[in-house]
């Protein structure tokens, strides 16, 4: 029987708990080193306005959506790896609590939301009813995409237009404990949901998703207790399942589970493998070489070795052949990693990582804490150091300094939204590019 080849997809959110430093911006990169994420929703930001990034360090492009006039707990947005650039289509704020991100494949859109839930307060009824205009703003959201659009049955509609079918995926820190299945009525939970308590935003929450027809992937997937839980109270004593993935029917997931990252946060990795159709990446897409070219050994050795060619007329082109490739060969060098952390700044994000898992004393937390604070001095020291590294090289080899400028930022801003003449806001690809023309 013949199989169909199958792409997976990395999905994933974090609560980043603060991104607004240069320092934390580093930390994130190096931690998503040693984990492969394709599409990465982050919340609680706290950056200014909105924006598109094409990190330096790592190749990751980032989208934020911050409040426009103030540097408030919320915001939202994605880090998507260079393999899934080149399908991105929008990238719209929609609030200061949700973004939206659009991918286009073929025939289908996946329809990424990085949503970020008010946190729970004390008081119950003015909880429920500050969730609850959370959730109708949201509706609103996914009203907007279309009646006819959004996959929330089976039936295939006839292609009358090019408009592709659109498939909803919601990503991030929801504030609500979802527990597991109750009735066979339930659709949008499975029996392996966190063996915490549905509290009342939960029943809410679930009642937004059948209404919608949307699937808690994690809670369909068996695993024990401790891979279940997305956050841990200061304490370290309470543990709840706050951040889920929510997937309309047709998106098809293989695993959804918490996963370790190097990270300074108290919420956990949630991660899902998206199984889709092998997509075939798009003409002219060029994969970033691993080696580079040295110039100056390349020079060298060219100057000492042309002396030797032979003069005769059959022999020379190929001994010039020769020894161009030879002198190639020296001075092809492995591109180094442009991570600007020392040796001793990584070791000591490890041996973080080790005190998270063991604290279980006020003394524990206190050494935490400190190797927190500790690091982050560590992290602002390397970022300046690996500054002061590149503008010496510069003067030595005397470059440009305005080169060296535009490399010591945090990436380089894309453009993502443009105006037409009307003065409407075009943020597709084809929109822009006819606004360009």
């Amino acid at each position: 029987m013949f199989q169909p080849h199958f792409d997976q997809i990395q999905v994933a959110t974090l609560n980043v708990r603060r991104l607004s430093t240069r320092e934390r911006l580093v930390e994130l990169e190096e931690a998503l080193r040693r984990t492969h994420v394709d599409i990465l929703a982050i919340t609680e930001l706290r950056w200014k306005g909105t924006g598109c990034i094409d990190l330096a360090n790592t190749g990751y492009r980032f989208f934020y959506a911050g409040p426009e006039n103030t540097t408030s707990s919320s915001g939202t947005g994605f880090l998507v790896s260079s393999r899934l650039t080149s399908y991105i289509d929008i990238f719209e704020r929609e609030d200061d609590r949700s973004s939206r991100l659009d991918l286009r494949i073929g025939e289908h859109l996946i329809r990424c939301f990085s949503i970020y839930a008010p946190p729970s307060s004390r008081f119950g009824a003015e909880d429920d009813e500050q969730y609850s205009k959370f959730l109708e703003k949201l509706q609103k959201v996914l009203q907007q995409s279309g009646p006819n659009k959004i996959c929330s049955s089976r039936i295939i509609q006839k292609r009358i237009s090019k408009a592709p079918e659109v498939h909803i995926l919601l990503l991030g820190d929801f504030n609500a404990k979802l527990g597991k299945k109750e009735n066979e009525e339930e659709t949008c939970v499975g029996h392996y949901g966190y063996s915490d308590d549905r509290n009342d935003r939960g029943r809410l929450l679930i009642e937004f998703c059948e209404q919608h027809h949307l699937r808690a992937s994690a809670t369909f997937f068996k695993a024990r207790n401790g891979r279940k839980w997305t956050w841990k109270s200061p304490d370290g004593v309470t543990r709840n399942c706050i951040d889920h993935i929510f997937a309309c029917q047709h998106l098809q997931f293989t695993n959804v589970r918490t996963g370790t990252l190097n990270f300074e946060t108290d919420h956990r990795l949630l991660r899902g493998t998206l199984q889709w159709p092998k997509f075939v990446n798009k003409a002219g897409r060029k994969t970033r070489s691993r080696y580079y070219l040295d110039r100056d050994i390349y020079k060298n050795v060219i100057s000492v070795t042309c002396h030797n060619v032979s003069s005769c007329s059959r022999n020379r082109y190929e001994d010039l052949c020769k020894q161009i490739k030879n002198a190639a060969e020296l001075a092809t060098r492995r591109r180094e990693s442009r991570s600007c952390l020392s040796s001793n700044t990584l070791a000591l994000m490890k041996q973080r990582q080790q005190m998270k898992k063991t604290i279980e004393t006020p003394l524990d937390r206190l050494a935490y804490t400190e190797t927190c604070k500790m690091l982050r001095r560590l992290i602002r020291e390397d970022i300046r150091l690996h500054h002061c590294r590149m503008v010496e090289k510069a003067v030595q080899s005397r470059q440009s300094l305005r080169r060296i400028r535009g490399e010591t930022e945090v990436g380089h801003h894309q453009l993502f939204q443009l105006r037409n003449r009307r003065g409407d806001m075009c943020r597709s690809k084809t929109e822009i590019s006819e606004v360009v023309k």
